[in-house]
C-alpha cells in the first residue's frame, strides 16, 4: 500500500514546489506560454479596486490628481510611493516572489488613468456628519452610524462619541478665569470654537 501511494504521488508531480504563501486562486497571476507565473498589471489594478476604497481628487482638467485612500473610517492623502506600497502589499499577500517594480508601476498607471474624479469641494462637504473614532455622528438626529466610505471625510475627531455629558473642569475653570460670571461671553466663545 505504501509503495503504491508513493508511486502515485510521484507520478502526479508537476515540477512545482509547494509554497505556503502562494494562493492558487490569485486573481492577477497567470501562466505565460512557457508555463512561468506572471502578474497581469490590469488585473492587479482591478483587484486593488475591489479591495480598497480610494478617491482621485482634482478640481480642473489641468491639475494632477491627488489620491486619498480610505483607512480607519476616513480618507487619508497618499503620495505616489505610498499608493504603490499598497499595490506591493497586495502582491506580497499572494505571490511575494513575483514582486516587480515594473508591474507595480504599470498597475499604478492603470489606476491613474481613471476618468472618474471628485473635486476638492466634495471632500468633507457632508456637514451633517461629524467623524469620530467610533463612527459618524449624524447631527440632525444625534444618531451614531458606522463609518462609511460613501462619506468623503478626511477629518476624524480623535476621540469616541458616547452621547453622554462629560465633565470638563479645566475648560470650565478657563472660562471662569476669562469671563467670570459673564455667561453671554462664555456662550459667544463656545459658539466661536464650534464654528472653528
Amino acid at each position: 500500500y505504501s509503495s503504491t501511494t508513493i508511486y502515485k504521488s510521484v507520478q502526479i508531480l508537476d515540477g512545482k514546489f509547494y509554497d505556503p504563501g502562494y494562493s492558487t486562486d490569485c486573481p492577477f497571476v497567470y501562466l505565460d506560454d512557457k508555463d512561468r507565473e506572471k502578474i497581469d498589471p490590469v488585473k492587479l489594478a482591478q483587484t486593488f479596486k475591489e479591495k480598497h476604497h480610494y478617491l482621485l481628487v482634482k478640481s480642473s482638467g489641468k491639475e494632477n490628481a491627488q489620491m486619498f485612500v480610505y483607512e480607519n473610517g476616513h480618507y487619508q492623502i497618499y503620495n505616489d510611493n505610498m499608493f504603490k506600497g499598497l499595490l506591493k502589499e497586495l502582491i506580497m499577500k499572494y505571490v511575494p516572489y513575483l514582486v516587480s517594480t515594473r508591474v507595480i508601476n504599470e498597475a499604478f498607471n492603470q489606476l491613474m488613468m481613471e476618468t472618474s474624479f471628485i473635486t476638492h469641494e466634495q471632500l468633507d462637504a457632508q456637514e451633517q456628519f461629524i467623524n469620530f473614532e467610533n463612527g459618524l455622528l449624524h447631527l440632525p438626529t444625534m444618531v451614531l452610524y458606522p463609518h462609511s466610505p460613501a462619506v468623503y471625510s478626511t477629518i476624524q475627531i480623535p476621540c469616541q462619541w458616547t452621547g453622554e455629558k462629560q465633565e470638563t473642569p479645566i475648560f470650565d475653570q478657563y472660562l471662569q478665569d476669562m469671563f467670570g460670571d459673564d455667561e453671554e461671553s462664555k456662550t459667544t466663545l463656545m459658539e466661536f470654537l464650534g464654528i472653528v
